[in-house]
């Protein structure tokens, strides 16, 4: 499922070898008076994308040694990391230094200059990466102590190995501390297991490149759950597995079935999410002059390329229950449910539901937020197929129609022929924690409400006059999208 491979390439991009080592100094004399101290941010540093540590040891006020650890997109606007450490030659206030980036070893060059003012400190200089120079001009730039730069590290991984009780962790719910070098190989063990992968779990973080250490969570059944984890517990490259908290509705799941993962001599796209997991590896493979033909080399870039999106959807959702303002681009709605549908065909042929459409042309452009958009509209269309799965009555139809909506929005809905809403639940099915599904948490619906009036539209329900129920949501407009 294309939306499901958004987000497994985070396990492919660390190299395995010194990607996972932690920031060490050259090695030099300790005198008894160095002090270690440390930047976290440069302000401005790639356009605000870089994760940056600076780590300096200073003698007084003079810095004898430095190590630039810098953690950035692998290409402009992608999700996909790529990082570099650099030992820094000091000379006064300059700092130099070369090395090579640890995914795609592009050439990197430093050039610093570091200036007190008052009690912060301002650099200039350049980075360059490859063919891409940065300036950098950052002022205001504060430091930390050793023990406040430490304080500050997250060190909880939410493992419980064993619980005295289920009230703070869920009998249904697995973590696996697992090394980065070996996380590929751990998912690859899953086959056959019936466990399904958390999508949030498996963004690779700058901080899980710099820890080398990658914690998954699964959801199995209660009953299996301590023989599972007794068994990745001796699984190689796992550091701690355990219980821990439940998993949020809106997390959609990959499923490693206990069938074959090939049909024939296809890939079968309900499980071609199992394939990311060696995409990297065959990339870095051909770009060291394989035979293989060019355009594998393309096909794999675009497994990878798609797949990096998914981690968008953790940080977008979050920053929502922030209630940060959503990141909003010129859309075609019509565009973004057809990538859905593609996803979905599968799982509707699973509940015997036909899908139609009705998309208008020309439709009124949106400015929105993809991937949230992306999350109402998979909500909305998973809710309709479990609905009609569910009953025998019928025809099951699911109709996703798109309109405009005055005076210059777009409109959506997505119309399903199950049993439908009775009139008190058309309102009540948005309240937090309310569910209509045995195994629900009530947050699905809720959250879309939350995404479509945090860009300016309105989502509702209402019951059809045959059977069924509809969803409908509006988003303003931002032009018209020509045909």
């Amino acid at each position: 499922m294309r939306s499901i491979l958004f987000c497994l390439v985070g396990l492919m991009t660390a190299s395995t070898d010194a990607a996972y080592a932690q920031i060490k100094l050259a090695p030099r004399s300790a005198a008894a008076a160095d002090e270690i101290r440390y930047f976290t941010s440069i302000d401005g540093l790639m356009e605000g994308n870089a994760d940056v540590i600076l780590k300096e040891t200073r003698q007084g006020r003079n810095v004898t040694a430095a190590v630039l650890d810098v953690c950035y997109p692998a290409q402009k606007g992608s999700d996909r990391k790529d990082r570099f450490v650099a030992n820094l030659a000091v000379n006064g206030q300059t700092l130099t230094g070369a090395t090579q980036s640890l995914n795609d070893k592009s050439p990197v060059t430093v050039k610093l200059v570091r200036r007190p003012t008052g009690d912060t400190f301002e650099f200039k200089g350049q980075i360059s990466i490859g063919q891409a120079v940065t300036e950098v001009a950052s002022s205001d730039n504060s430091d930390l102590s050793e023990k406040e730069f430490l304080d500050n590290q997250s060190t909880d991984d939410g493992i419980t190995p064993t619980p005295k009780d289920f009230t703070e962790v869920s009998p249904e719910s697995i973590a696996v501390k697992v090394k980065l070098d070996a996380a590929a190989d751990f998912l690859k063990e899953l086959k056959g297991q019936d466990v399904e992968v958390s999508l949030s779990s498996l963004a690779v973080t700058c901080d899980v490149l710099r820890a080398g250490e990658q914690t998954i969570t699964l959801s199995a059944d209660p009953e299996r759950a301590a023989g599972l984890i007794a068994k990745f517990k001796s699984a190689p490259g796992v550091v701690a597995a355990g219980w821990t908290t439940g998993i949020l509705e809106m997390d959609r799941t990959i499923r490693f079935s206990a069938t074959g993962w090939r049909d024939g001599d296809r890939l079968n796209k309900d499980k071609l999410a199992a394939t990311i997991t060696n995409a990297e590896t065959a990339l870095r493979w051909l770009g060291r002059g394989s035979s293989h033909l060019k355009e594998v080399q393309e096909a794999l870039t675009s497994i990878v390329d798609d797949s990096v999106r998914a981690a968008e959807l953790v940080k977008r959702i979050r920053a929502l229950m922030k209630k940060e303002p959503p990141r909003k681009d010129r859309l075609e709605v019509n565009g973004v449910i057809l990538e859905i549908l593609e996803v979905m065909r599968s799982e509707a042929v699973k509940h015997g539901v036909s899908i139609l459409t009705e998309l208008a042309d020309p439709l009124p452009a949106v400015e929105a937020d993809r991937v949230q958009l992306q999350q109402v509209l998979l909500n909305l269309i998973v809710n309709a197929l479990e609905a009609m799965g569910a009953d025998d009555e019928g025809p099951k139809e699911l109709l996703i129609s798109t309109g405009k909506a005055e005076p210059s929005g777009a409109l959506v809905a997505v119309q399903d022929s199950g049993p439908g809403l009775e009139a008190l639940m058309l309102e009540r099915v948005f309240e937090s924690f309310y569910t209509t599904k045995p195994t629900g948490f009530g947050l699905g619906l809720s959250i879309c409400r939350s995404i479509i009036e945090a860009h300016g539209g309105r989502l509702w329900a209402s019951k059809n006059q045959r059977r069924g129920a509809t969803f409908q949501f509006t988003l303003p407009g931002a032009g018209i999208i020509p045909s």
